[in-house]
């Protein structure tokens, strides 16, 4: 009885093995063809460009045409379904609610960054290179009708989107760098992951 037992605890466990095996034969590919995928978006946008978004908008508050422009091409690109955004794995589903999430903040956040809001301005340096951005209009929110106090309000909406498409970059980025190991608990890890240091905090919080 005891014999017999040890053959089938074997007997499972290389069954097992086995499973597992013929798997990872199947995920592998769809591993390294995303890894792939994922080097080429982060030739056209990477993390940072969200970070400098969120930047441009809480502190600087004047959104630099090329940060914008990336951005804005990339959301084209998701849109019209690149090539390179055509993940392939059982995450299939994940990868496309985060690349949709990324297509609506972004719509969200152009009601926001827009005239008269936002006015385009153009800068020009001492050897005459040219510099386009938008610049937070402070003072529209201090017009006759308005209390002054909506401004803070707008900034705040503003770089919470930013936040929040930047998370949802980072999600990709997770899922893009999984191990086939690590899958059975990709979600936990990109809950963990995909979290965002907390925004620091500026003087327009302390409604000046």
């Amino acid at each position: 009885m005891g014999v017999q037992l040890l053959k089938d605890i074997f007997f499972f466990l290389g069954s097992v093995l086995g499973i597992i095996a013929f798997m990872k034969t199947i995920i592998e590919p769809m591993v390294e063809s995303n890894k792939a995928k994922w080097k080429e978006t982060k030739e056209r946008i990477t993390e940072e460009d969200f970070i400098n978004l969120e930047f441009d908008i809480w502190q600087a508050r004047r959104i630099r045409d090329e940060t914008w422009s990336v951005l804005r091409s990339f959301i084209r690109d998701i849109e019209e379904g690149a090539e390179y955004l055509r993940f392939n794995s059982i995450f299939k589903k994940l990868y496309q609610k985060s690349l949709q999430n990324l297509s609506t903040l972004y719509w969200q956040l152009t009601q926001l960054i827009q005239v008269p809001y936002w006015e385009p301005h153009i800068e020009v340096d001492e050897e005459g290179t040219e510099f386009h951005f938008r610049r937070f209009n402070k003072q529209f929110f201090f017009k006759p009708g308005y209390d002054g106090e909506g401004y803070v309000d707008h900034l705040e909406a503003a770089a919470e989107i930013a936040e929040k498409m930047r998370i949802e970059f980072r999600k990709l980025s997770v899922l893009s760098n999984l191990h086939s190991v690590q899958i059975p608990f990709a979600k936990r890890i990109i809950a963990r992951e995909a979290r965002i240091p907390k925004r620091i905090a500026t003087p327009a919080e302390q409604k000046d």
